[in-house]
């Protein structure tokens, strides 16, 4: 087998990570009373428990000490906890935490012994109350005025905006919701902008706008600057940062010493609690005189969320690894990667930075463009994809519905030598009834699955140059036979520190350890700059986001920087090129060298990020493959999985995945308990088993009904019929801490046999999306795309085409036209216009006349003229004329209403969706449909939503809620619209109805002649369809289907309500 790396020790030390406790207890609290035991004499349990949750701690407490009842949810929220503080390696709290080793260059030594001298606690405060509390200083008009202040990091400049990501925060959660939003280029604004550069004073910036014009009075002036803080186009110093030599709160006392004579009592207090928090004392009293000293600082906090602890975990002497392990480990790692080469690599069009390069190349071509215009969703081209139209807006008729499209996932899995290789492992285990199999060398060289001349046949594959191994270190009895084994977890790139990072403000040593393997990671591409990526996207994601600075040079986002102004890149000094379509090369105007994004933190940065984020983040992917680990294809849902080991290497545990339907309703305990038990021995389940959901891992004893009450949980939680379940390692050996379970992280640095250029992609036509059949220059439709942003698309219809076709309309140029919006690759978002006029040419070029101050704004990237095919299947070829006469009338309705709404008021969001639900209800009744019918429509075209996005119980929970909510207010706009906020509405709508019921007719006369062609309800299907396309601009279907299930519910209510009022009578 052909090693394709050098892979090498990227240091003699590597971080473990253990529980708090040992394992010998694990499998005794089968009984209440040893788990109130267990509690009672270990305070450490509680303090932890408090930590966690506050609410949970006190119910403990009243247990222990004031005789109250423990409930079952109690017990087993506590035995959850117990498992967790036991097994779970991964720090939380004082659950678990970390220690550093040693790699010995003895081989003789296996391991030595893990004592622990001491636990220290790091105390700090949460992150979420200290940027509440840092919100609170910068509100105070004193102060404001002294502070010091910069632009915001995500400013930029297109066309005659200046664009900038702000922040919000939810009144109920606190969470921030990040919005695109934009002020005018004006003189002032500009002035402001370039006074700020390293920073700048309140009174500065107030001089600064007197000296340019004196006309304006002190306090318009300081009125202005107020305006330009409160809008985040200026951030203060005082502004959070997730990177630094110092803690957050000892870097907000170190800014707040100049202001001392104007905070008072404020600094003491500061340095008082930070006194306190140093000390490290985790007891709920300690953590309560915290609580109290901070609530007199004029800000409360959640006790829940006032504290960050971690634990280091001081050993009398380094855990030691030998170089048996080390070499063992390698060996398996040259495995994994060869494996590498033989996976079916999926489709990278598909992908977030396959499909931003083809998308950049067919826009942008050769150029260099600077970052934020590229990825700024109006004028660029947007990431990720199918973030096109979402992060800038607020779309409050989808809030609080977790929804998300499904897509039907079919893997790639391609039939192989190594495939067939995995089945032949399978088919044996089976077999013989093992339960597992080994992988040898001599098994890989007779199947002759890595033969070279093959090998050279599929692409290449490219691994980062710094990764690291999470391996669970195993030993048997025999010490003196170096009886050990290691599972393991999976290696993963791009660099040492994804992992490690957080911990290093911990220990000085670690922070050292992990700077000079960087470094060396540095030294492989020492043409290029290495950059840490520095964004808080919510307040307590700083808890696991902050780190010491690691690198040279930072790329702040949201977050204060860590180094110095020499050392920030900043976005607007970021331009992205893709030279030949084939890869994304990022570069620094200022230091005229591409630029590599880092990410020293396991945040899990995809879920609601930032476009910015995102794509600075998934550039860490790009050419290489980030993670070596195990994988039985497409066998990995086979109802048992054998272990699979290579050496002295555990690959993959055992695993068994029940089918749990049978057992899932069944409430009873006892019942359950005796039908697992049969489904648990048929599927050959061991008593002792870890219980896998996702990441999280729980050790159960299933002959312990306690143990058996939380599967029982898991059970009726679970979304899918079938349940994971893998072999507990640590029940059949001695781990190497002195029977605590452990994890280690290994770092490498992995090197290639010879330097390769990266693979490049082999470029793909992009298909025609539209059938011809009205072809441009046609005498009769005229059919344009125009490509632009969601605001700017708003803005055009109200702006030019509401006027520009009621002028065409008025002198006899126009007979009909419409538009819909759409989204295609690889341009984007743009709206789709048919015109029908005598004359096209004449329309077109004065259509092109009025778009023109749009041209010079750059806020239309496309404009083009394209074949218009008709849906005849869609809308039957009879009826043709008839719809496209409806989409006439609805595209002019549309924009009235559009022009009714002030599009930068927040609450123009929500009237948009209660014209929805208007605009749906006239149309069911232009078409004939009674409240029986509408009730009976709205269920079928919701039933179809639902499978499509995938609702489950919780999500029918969310949306009746939702109805609950705005009950009133839905009936209030359908029983008596004249007499609400929408009244205006009620007269276009009106409109519409006089102008469609011709159509009606006309439709309903094919109906009863036979000759409509299409399903009547599908064909008022697709005309709601359209309406709401034309209407909602952003989130389209999903903000349908909640329209839809609003309206049924509705119609179900008042038909209900009906039927009773005629039982009355």
């Amino acid at each position: 087998m052909k090693q394709l790396t050098n892979i090498e020790l990227a240091s003699q030390s590597f971080l473990l990570r253990t529980p708090l406790y040992a394992l010998d207890d694990l499998q005794s609290f089968d009984k209440e009373e040893v788990i109130k035991e267990f509690y009672e004499q270990h305070p450490t349990a509680r303090e932890a428990i408090f930590l966690a949750s506050p609410g949970l701690s006190k119910e403990l407490d009243q247990w222990l000490n004031e005789g109250k009842p423990a409930t079952p949810k109690l017990l087993s929220s506590l035995l959850k906890y117990l498992l967790r503080m036991h097994y779970r390696c991964t720090p939380f709290g004082l659950f678990a935490g970390v220690s550093q080793g040693n790699i010995s260059q003895d081989d003789s030594l296996t391991i030595s012994a893990f004592e622990i001298e001491e636990d220290v606690a790091r105390l700090r405060l949460d992150m979420d109350y200290l940027c509440a509390f840092i919100r609170s200083l910068e509100a105070l008009p004193t102060l404001r005025n002294q502070l010091t202040y910069y632009a915001n990091p995500t400013l930029y400049k297109v066309g005659n905006y200046y664009r900038y990501v702000e922040y919000r925060l939810n009144e109920e959660s606190k969470a921030r919701t990040h919005h695109l939003v934009g002020v005018d280029v004006m003189p002032p604004v500009t002035l402001i902008l370039q006074s700020v550069g390293k920073g700048a004073s309140f009174e500065t910036l107030v001089q600064k706008l007197l000296e340019w014009d004196d006309s304006f009075t002190q306090e318009e002036v300081q009125g202005f600057v107020n305006q330009m803080i409160d809008a985040q186009v200026l951030v203060s110093n005082l502004m959070p940062a997730v990177t630094g030599d110092q803690l957050p709160l000892e870097r907000l006392i170190t800014t707040l010493e100049a202001y001392r004579d104007t905070l008072g009592p404020v600094l003491p207090a500061l340095n008082h609690i930070k006194t306190q928090l140093d000390q490290g004392k985790t007891s709920p009293e300690s953590l309560r005189e915290i609580e109290r000293l901070l609530t007199e600082l004029g800000v409360k906090g959640n006790v829940g969320k006032l504290f960050q602890v971690d634990l280091l975990r001081k050993t009398s002497q380094p855990v030691s690894l030998n170089m048996e392990m080390v070499e063992e480990l390698k060996k398996a790692l040259h495995l994994l990667q060869n494996i590498e080469l033989l996976r079916p690599k999926g489709d990278e069009d598909k992908t977030n930075l396959g499909s931003f390069k083809k998308r950049f190349y067919q826009r942008y071509e050769e150029q260099e463009v600077p970052l934020m215009q590229v990825l700024d969703n109006e004028a660029g081209i947007g990431y990720p994809q199918d973030n096109y139209l979402s992060n800038s807006h607020q779309v409050p008729l989808v809030e609080g519905v977790a929804l998300e499209k499904k897509e039907f996932d079919f893997k790639n899995y391609r039939w192989s030598d190594w495939q067939h290789f995995l089945l032949l492992l399978y088919t044996k285990a089976i077999a013989t009834g093992v339960q597992a199999v080994q992988v040898t060398d001599e098994q890989i060289q007779k199947s002759k699955v890595f033969d070279e001349r093959l090998l050279k046949l599929l692409p290449k594959v490219y691994f980062p140059t710094s990764m690291y191994s999470l391996v669970r270190v195993l030993k048997g009895k025999n010490e003196a036979k170096n009886d050990f084994q290691l599972f393991h977890m999976g290696t993963y790139g791009p660099s040492t520190a994804s992992l490690a990072g957080r911990f290093c403000y911990l220990d000085d040593h670690l922070t050292e350890d992990t700077k000079a393997m960087l470094q060396q990671e540095e030294m492989h591409e020492a043409d290029k700059v290495f950059a840490e990526v520095a964004h808080l996207p919510q307040d307590r994601i700083g808890n696991i986001s902050l780190r010491p600075v690691l690198r040279g040079y930072e790329i702040p986002i949201l977050s204060a920087p860590g180094v110095s102004n020499e050392q920030v890149i900043s976005l607007d000094d970021l331009w992205v090129s893709v030279p030949y379509g084939e890869r994304i090369v990022l570069k620094s105007k200022r230091l005229n060298k591409e630029i590599v994004p880092r990410l020293s933190t396991a945040h899990n940065y995809s879920f609601d990020a930032l476009p910015v984020y995102q794509f600075l983040c998934d550039l860490q992917s790009q050419d290489i493959i980030p993670a070596l680990e195990w994988s039985w294809g497409t066998l990995e849902y086979a109802p048992f999985l054998p272990r699979v080991t290579y050496g002295k290497i555990i690959l993959a545990r055992a695993q068994w995945f029940l089918d749990i339907r049978a057992v899932r309703n069944i409430k009873d305990f006892a019942a359950f308990k005796k039908q697992f038990k049969i489904l648990a021995e048929q599927a050959g389940l061991p008593p002792q088993v870890i219980l896998a959901i996702g990441d999280n891992e729980l050790p159960l004893d299933l002959d312990n009904d306690f143990c058996l009450g939380l599967v029982q949980e898991q059970i009726k939680k679970a979304n899918t019929g079938g349940m994971r379940f893998v072999e507990y390692l640590d029940a059949k050996s001695n781990p190497l801490t002195q029977n605590y379970g452990n994890e280690g992280l290994i770092p490498w640095q992995v090197l290639p046999k010879q330097t390769s250029k990266p693979l490049q992609v082999e470029k793909k036509s992009i298909a025609q999306e539209v059938q011809r059949v009205f072809h441009p220059g046609s005498t009769d439709w005229l059919y344009v795309k125009l490509y632009c942003g969601v605001k700017t698309s708003d803005r055009i219809l109200t702006e030019v085409i509401k006027p520009f076709t009621e002028q065409l309309n008025q002198i006899g140029l126009l007979k009909q036209w419409f538009f819909i919006r759409y989204y295609d690759e690889p341009q984007g978002g743009h709206l789709r216009l048919r015109f029908r006029s005598n004359d096209n040419g004449l329309v077109l070029r004065k259509f092109n006349e009025v778009l023109q101050p749009f041209f010079e704004e750059n806020l239309i990237t496309s404009f083009q003229v394209d074949t218009y095919k008709r849906e005849l299947e869609r809308y039957g070829a009879a009826n043709m004329a008839n719809s496209e006469q409806l989409f006439f009338c609805d595209s002019q309705t549309v924009t009235q209403l559009l022009d009714l709404l002030d599009l930068e008021d927040p609450e123009a969001a929500t009237y948009r969706w209660q014209m929805a639900l208007v605009g749906v209800d006239y149309l069911l009744s232009d078409f004939g449909y009674n409240l029986p019918q509408k009730k009976r429509i709205m269920e079928n075209i919701s039933t179809g939503f639902h499978r499509e996005f995938g609702v489950d119980k919780q999500a029918k929970k969310q949306l009746s809620d939702k109805f609950r909510t705005h009950r009133q207010t839905i009936r209030d706009l359908m029983i008596d619209l004249e007499n609400t906020s929408l009244e205006p509405v009620a007269e276009i709508f009106k409109a519409r109805s006089e102008y469609l019921a011709p159509v009606a007719m006309l439709v309903k006369e094919l109906e009863t002649k036979g000759t409509l062609e299409v399903d009547r309800d599908s064909l008022i299907g697709s005309y709601l369809h359209m309406f709401l396309n034309r209407l909602f601009s952003i989130k389209q279907r999903m903000q349908e289907m909640v329209i839809y299930d609003l309206l049924f519910q509705h119609y179900r209510s008042e038909n209900a309500r009906q039927a009773k009022l005629v039982e009355k009578t």
